[in-house]
């Protein structure tokens, strides 16, 4: 009979009969939620039957498993008991020999005495050959890992020696705990531990396993031997905790134990393989985490192993802690910061009595230092995050410990060629290190196979990672990736201490820069031809470097190196959104500069001036343009002037300023043209056909955009391919021609390929006014959507401006002309604000609008809905418009 009420009644009063913790507190339903993997909720309502849910048998067993864990029932009757009362098949026999089942006290067996009485057997455990393993009582809960357990037994179940393998504090051991302890009813002779990481001498290895499994050493006997003669016919399990420090050693008598005893499976845990026949290697992840998120729910972020670790530990430190709504988000950037690794989050989860979790968070910067507080009881690597990493550094060759060391100045990861470039020399004691470089270097082939062998070495010991990037489009078919290597966060930290020991910091942190300077050059004539999409991914994988080369450099005063990968990286930063970033480093830069390396100064300031008016800070824009523009003249460097003179041009184009914007792109033409240089000559008569158009001049701007597109096609450049099929487009558009919408379309996609989000951006929004001018609405008003979206998130205020007029538009022929007043008082603001103005063709149409407004509301309701207009921010107005893309 199936009596779920009555299931749940005992349940929770068994719960309230369990073990006391050590603070004195019984088990609480959150903790029988974490023994059956599920969150609290999702338990109550199995429970309750409620929502459509009811209980799994996987969920009623884990139940009475916990609670023989939690000594809640002592006999295998109440198990019995339990699993009756909702249904649920009996546990076999080999399940009722595992742990902690094993310790219920058995049914009592009747017996038949002389003259027919029936008396009562002893009761009699059902662990009647002794222990079947030796594991130890864990004294908290596994949290999370099911996928990981699932995976991992599988791998055993095919393969007779599986290491698992991770950095210190990864979770290895636990996992493999967790692992043994469930499994140990499918071996008839039980699961073995042997912890290795107190040995130090090789020779101890044989006597330690021998010991864990009962084999006592014999004279005249060789233990090995004797180890197989024992294992020989036995089926079971052994576990090798810590081998990384006795690697040869292990692998060497795993070796032999396999070939003697065809029915042992050995599961190792390791932070490198034992490289021997016969062996899987398993990676252990990093525990699930949500991602840094500036919002998430309580509900979500318990949903990952790392949050709900954190959660569970840190309320064994501090019983009032909760997780809420207030706190969630940080809990989730405290565990992102630590990578995952559990020893990290458990240690940080101990400190919640002492700081919050704000507090926390900001101390993380320095974690080695603050994550101290482990178990007394526990090893002196497993108490703290540093003494974890000690462990593998202290392992490290002479050669490998200043590799190590230096390749924590990279940022975000790395491949071999910048390895090489940067700690090629490796080889030398890190107090001196790079300083006493040889005279004859080795040719640089050797010297990248000799990097890329202690590359893999430190891999194979868990201090780095790798991955393959995949191959961009344009490389080929079938090209390999590049492979990139990268250390977490908490091991850089301990790396980078390294680093900062020895003379050798800031050498290393110039040689980086110097490597990602050329690196830049060799990208800045690409970016603008045919492989400009590989060099757009390139940089993006190195863009966290890129960003470390340029805050080093400022702050050494290498003034020259932060200008010339500024100057460099300005059109990266342009298609890939990173406006306003590139502008800070530029004016950072520029700041200390002063008076100091004029040619690289100048073309800095072209650059940051391209990023400013994109900003729409016309005034600065121009400042920084005409600034640079009088250093090129003097310096008489001409591809400069012509550069300068058409970023001028369009400034001025984008304030109104037509006739002062046509000389400029003139004389930038003219001198490129002298040049030869297709690529500027291209992108010069792009900006004079979009004045042309601006002045209504539609076969003026279709003659020089078509020139300009023919020019970028030979060169490749599909950045400008997709720039001047967008004019096109715009020009069909205002010519209310069918093409406009196929010439956008073709645009579009090839942003889209290059990761353009300001292209993508620009070419929605006039999408959007061809499905406005069509009378789609729905669809213009979600292109406009997006369009302004983006344009909001990339700081583009020029081009919100533009959109908001558009959504007015919109507004007018929803029948909402309240609400189109009030945008049209924002973009006039807006554009006053900037300097700026509409193209005539806009302006005549904002005035129409304005018009029918004025005439539908009255002017007392024109006036309101102005006044309402002129009381929203920015942020407020998007908002307002994007309420009618949603109706």
């Amino acid at each position: 009979m199936y009596d779920l009420r009555a299931f749940r009644e005992r349940v929770m009063e068994l719960c309230a009969r369990s073990r006391p913790y050590e603070d004195g507190r019984r088990a609480s339903q959150q903790d029988l939620a974490d023994a059956v993997g599920l969150s609290r909720p999702a338990l109550s309502n199995r429970l309750n039957g409620t929502r459509g849910t009811k209980l799994t048998e996987r969920d009623v067993r884990a139940i009475v498993r916990a609670l023989a864990e939690w000594e809640a029932i002592s006999s295998e009757a109440e198990a019995r008991e339990l699993l009756a009362l909702v249904n649920c098949t009996p546990f076999t026999a080999a399940e009722w020999n595992t742990p902690p089942l094993d310790r219920l006290q058995r049914e009592q067996d009747d017996t038949v005495a002389e003259g027919g009485i029936r008396h009562a057997a002893p009761p009699v455990t059902r662990r009647v050959q002794g222990p079947r393993h030796n594991l130890p009582l864990q004294l908290t809960s596994f949290i999370g890992r099911e996928a990981q357990i699932s995976e991992v037994e599988r791998l055993l179940g095919r393969a007779r020696l599986l290491t698992l393998l991770g950095p210190g504090g990864s979770g290895k051991t636990r996992l493999a705990l967790e692992l043994a302890a469930r499994m140990a009813g499918r071996f008839a002779d039980g699961v073995w531990l042997v912890e290795l990481a107190g040995l130090s001498e090789p020779t101890l290895v044989e006597q330690t396993v021998a010991r864990a499994v009962g084999v006592r050493e014999q004279r005249g006997e060789e233990l090995t031997v004797a180890l197989i003669d024992y294992l020989r016919e036995r089926e079971l399990l052994l576990v090798l905790d810590n081998c990384e420090h006795l690697a040869g050693t292990c692998a060497a008598l795993v070796h032999r134990l396999l070939l003697g005893c065809p029915n042992l499976r050995l599961l190792a845990t390791s932070r490198e393989a034992l490289h021997t026949q016969g062996e899987v290697s398993w990676q252990v992840p990093a525990m699930s985490l949500p991602g840094p998120q500036a919002r998430i729910s309580s509900g979500v972020a318990y949903r990952y192993e790392a949050v709900r670790l954190f959660v569970e530990r840190a309320g064994d430190a501090q019983p009032r802690f909760t997780l809420n709504t207030g706190n969630a988000s940080l809990i989730c950037q405290i565990c992102e910061r630590l990578d995952g690794l559990p020893l990290a989050i458990e240690l940080a989860a101990a400190l919640v009595g002492q700081f919050t979790p704000q507090a926390l968070l900001a101390r993380l910067d320095n974690r080695l230092p603050l994550l101290t507080g482990g178990a007394r009881e526990l090893t002196v690597r497993q108490q703290t995050l540093r003494g974890a990493i000690d462990w593998s550094y202290n392992l490290l060759s002479s050669i490998e410990q200043p590799l190590f060391a230096c390749l924590a100045v990279f940022v975000g990861g790395f491949t071999l060629e910048a390895a090489a470039a940067v700690c090629g020399d490796f080889g030398l004691p890190i107090s001196d290190f790079g300083l006493n470089k040889a005279a004859s270097r080795e040719d640089d082939g050797a010297l990248k196979s000799k990097v890329l062998d202690s590359l893999i070495s430190l891999a194979n010991k868990s201090l780095l990672r790798t991955n393959i990037a995949p191959p961009q489009m344009g490389e080929g078919e079938g090209v390999q990736g590049e492979t990139r290597f990268a250390m977490l966060e908490t091991i850089r930290e301990y790396a980078l201490e390294k680093l900062s020991e020895g003379a050798a910091a800031t050498l290393v942190r110039g040689r980086h820069a110097a490597y990602y300077l050329q690196l830049v050059d060799a990208a800045e004539p690409a970016l603008a031809g045919s492989e400009q999409l590989i060099w757009l991914e390139r940089l993006e994988r190195e863009h966290d470097n890129l960003r470390a080369a340029l805050a080093w450099s400022i702050k050494q005063d290498e003034v020259e190196t932060a200008l010339l990968l500024g100057r460099a990286l300005w059109r990266f930063w342009y298609i890939r959104g990173y406006a306003s970033e590139g502008r800070g480093w530029l004016e950072a830069a520029l700041t200390k500069s002063a008076g100091r390396a004029e040619a690289a100064r100048a073309r800095a300031l072209n650059s940051v001036g391209v990023l400013t008016w994109y900003q729409g800070d016309y005034a600065a824009a121009r400042q920084f343009l005409e600034e640079g523009l009088a250093i090129h003249r003097q310096l008489g460097y001409k591809l400069g002037i012509s550069s300068t003179l058409n970023n001028l041009g369009l400034v001025a184009l984008s304030q109104g300023e037509y006739e002062r914007a046509k000389p400029l792109f003139d004389e930038s033409l003219a001198i490129v043209r002298e040049l030869g240089d297709n690529t500027a000559i291209s992108a010069t008569l792009d900006n004079l056909g979009r004045a042309s158009m601006h002045q209504g001049d539609y076969a003026l701007a279709q003659a020089r955009c078509t020139e300009s597109l023919a020019l970028k096609r030979a060169l490749g450049d599909e950045r400008g391919v997709a720039f001047s099929l967008n004019s096109l487009g715009r020009i069909a558009y205002l010519k209310d021609e069918p093409a406009a919408e196929v010439l956008f379309a073709e645009s579009l996609r090839l942003y889209q390929e290059l990761g353009s989000r300001q292209g993508v951006a620009e070419v929605d929004g006039n999408l959007g006014l061809v499905a406005l001018q069509r009378g789609d609405y729905a669809k213009a008003a979600r292109l406009l959507r997006d369009s302004l979206a983006a344009h909001h998130e990339l700081g583009n205020k020029s081009g919100i401006a533009q959109l908001l007029a558009a959504f007015a538009d919109l507004s007018l022929t929803e029948g909402q002309a309240a609400r189109a007043t009030t945008l049209l008082c924002v973009t006039d603001w807006l554009l006053h604000s900037l300097g700026a103005a509409l193209p005539p063709v806009e302006q005549a149409s904002q005035q129409r609008n304005l018009s029918t407004a004025r005439t539908i509301l009255g002017e007392a309701g024109f006036a309101a809905a102005w006044s309402a207009g002129l009381a929203l921010n920015l942020d407020q107005a998007v908002a307002n418009a994007c309420e009618l893309a949603a109706t």
